[in-house]
């Protein structure tokens, strides 16, 4: 690991052109608004850092694992969801698409439990966040109590059982970030008419930190059984988190955009920066390539260097061929219609 002298101040989102010297994407001219003509220009930019994220027709990395395939499906066949069967399989497919594509470094065995993680997690977001069983998720999950409700109760085995592949602090990092995830998504469903201020940076940062998971999906990067002790990892452990939530949020703009979208995490960053949304992506955008510089320079090389950027490639080529993004309309020359399919 390299050895990084600590900063006496680290600002939330950095100037960047200003720290940088120059900026690394096209700024907008004054007054401009509409930025469908330089969104894709903006993508390619952080596509750039990732060649491999490119997809590749009949590649390996597009291909899903059959094994992977039949470790979730068998399982799910034999649980009680008590909800039909086609309102949990698109979320659990989702799940697999993530896991397989984004996690294909780890076992076939990880791999499946990260996609029911991750299906589960959809499902109770997309279908009962709403319900009395989820305000007492929570408490009941603590004191491994019974849920209200059968696929909750998956949901938390499912998450116990996960920790198994991870060493301590990966272990415990989901739980937390299981019960951050479930709170936020509480918190956020009760307080959709609350307005935000000027300077608010700090909270949008906050609630999407916690919203996404994204500290059991940096923890996901790294098990226990190729990477036993944390130290090797451990600090790249915050700009993970933060990659993880920004590529999601800058790939989710075209669909949002295109579908009229309100309230978006791109939306409110502009409205907490005072600034346009087309600055407010182009600076996450130029955010998210000097944190991938510096996870390479705290990694350093090695295996857990090359795990991370197989989870970072793998990440962003998801998003270009998942259908619900998007992309192929504006970055044709990157991926096709034939290369959608999950």
């Amino acid at each position: 690991m390299v050895s990084i002298p600590l900063q006496t101040e680290i600002p939330l989102f950095p100037n960047l052109p200003v720290t940088l010297g120059s900026p690394m994407t096209p700024h907008f001219a004054e007054g401009v608004t509409d930025i469908s003509n330089l969104l894709p220009c903006l993508l390619r930019g952080l596509i750039n850092q990732f060649p491999d994220s490119i997809p590749v027709p009949n590649s390996d990395t597009q291909r899903i694992d059959p094994i992977v395939e039949e470790l979730i499906w068998d399982k799910v066949s034999k649980w009680d969801m008590g909800l039909p069967s086609h309102i949990y399989t698109k979320p659990i497919i989702a799940g697999h698409d993530i896991a397989a594509i984004a996690y294909r470094h780890v076992s076939p065995e990880l791999q499946a439990e990260i996609a029911l993680f991750t299906g589960l997690g959809i499902l109770i977001d997309d279908e009962i966040i709403g319900t009395p069983a989820v305000r007492e998720f929570i408490p009941r999950f603590c004191t491994s109590s019974c849920q209200l409700h059968p696929s909750l109760d998956r949901f938390a085995e499912t998450v116990h059982g996960i920790r198994k592949h991870f060493a301590e602090y990966g272990a415990n990092a989901i739980l937390s970030s299981t019960i951050d995830y479930v709170n936020s998504e509480l918190f956020q469903k009760g307080a959709k008419d609350m307005s935000l201020s000027r300077g608010s940076i700090p909270f949008t940062k906050y609630i999407r930190g916690k919203d996404g998971y994204c500290e059991a999906f940096a923890a996901f990067v790294w098990p226990k059984d190729d990477f036993p002790d944390p130290v090797e990892f451990i600090q790249a452990f915050p700009d993970t988190m933060e990659f993880l939530a920004l590529v999601n949020d800058i790939f989710s703009y075209y669909k949002e955009m295109k579908a009229g979208e309100a309230g978006t995490f791109i939306s409110k960053f502009a409205l907490a920066n005072g600034t346009l949304e087309g600055d407010a992506i182009r600076d996450l955008i130029d955010y998210v390539i000097v944190i991938t510089r510096r996870v390479r320079e705290i990694l350093g090389d090695g295996k857990a260097r090359e795990a991370w950027e197989s989870m970072a490639a793998g990440y962003i080529r998801f998003h270009l061929l998942a259908e619900r993004y998007k992309l192929v309309e504006i970055l044709p020359d990157i991926v096709s219609p034939h290369d959608v399919a999950i």
